[in-house]
């Protein structure tokens, strides 16, 4: 078999701008995080959400993918598999699909 016909939509979008969708929740403010140090114990609740943002996809394997946000920080993040509801890579040209 053509080694060509063995990619798949993420080896195409690597590198790439992809629309993504994934179960998280909002971050911990920096007093609950100095709370957590101070006492290792608490727990700290936080509803989840659906994000969708677009991302840089970096890499991906059989746990998750690593992407990067396109903001100035480009921040790189790890997300399990189990967390990402949709990924889309972005077509440059949206006109060429018609």
């Amino acid at each position: 078999m053509d080694q060509g016909q063995d990619r798949t939509l993420l080896d195409e979008s690597l590198g790439e701008t992809v629309f993504f969708q994934y179960m998280g929740a909002k971050a911990p403010s920096d007093e609950h995080i100095a709370d957590l140090l101070n006492d290792p114990d608490q727990v700290v609740y936080s509803q989840p959400q659906v994000l969708s943002v677009f991302v840089l996809l970096e890499a991906y394997d059989q746990f998750g993918v690593t992407v990067r946000s396109l903001s100035e920080d480009r921040l790189r993040s790890f997300v399990p598999w189990g967390a990402i509801l949709y990924l889309y890579r972005v077509d440059d040209d949206p006109d060429a699909a018609g």
